[in-house]
């Protein structure tokens, strides 16, 4: 008699993880949502969304509803093995998954090393990521500056009058 079939893929959705554990691209266990995304188990990995996300060889293969909103198992298991190769440039450990978008850069480095060394990731389009030598600025007139210093006093004293009262 056949055992039950199961689709290849139903071991490996996506599900929260135990905020303890670490994530298997970063190697740490922050659980700040909106800076590293929410910690995710897939089989037996967990990891942040966002490194998932900016790994530069990570490709979505999937729908949004399989694997981790896309990216699945296998592919991610071979973008950690191939982050084992790769030093980061801020704390010499391996498993490096974002680099320079600039060619001629080669600089590597781990989600949160490179947030701490002021790197920039863009999460739209091909979710580049940059060292701090090569993050792009953005210029901001004298106009818009001034609004923003006014804008930032009014709720500095609004929120010391809270505060005081």
């Amino acid at each position: 008699m056949a055992g039950r079939k199961t689709t290849k893929n139903t071991k490996y959705l996506a599900k929260l993880a135990d905020k303890s554990a670490p994530c298997a691209f970063c190697k740490r266990n922050f659980d700040e949502e909106t800076i590293y995304g929410k910690l995710y188990s897939i089989g037996d990995i967990h990891c942040h969304y966002f490194c998932a996300l900016l790994s530069c060889c990570l490709i979505q293969k999937g729908k949004d509803e399989e694997g981790l909103f896309g990216f699945m198992y296998p592919d991610i298991l071979a973008e950690i093995e191939r982050s084992k190769k790769h030093k980061c440039s801020y704390c010499g450990v391996e498993g490096a998954t974002l680099g320079c978008s600039i060619a001629q850069c080669k600089k590597q480095f781990h989600m949160p090393c490179g947030r701490e060394k002021n790197a920039v990731s863009l999460y739209y389009g091909n979710y580049k990521s940059y060292c701090e030598k090569h993050a792009p600025k953005q210029k901001v007139t004298d106009v818009v500056m001034e609004k923003a210093k006014f804008r930032l006093t009014r709720v500095r004293r609004e929120n010391k009058v809270k505060s005081s009262g």
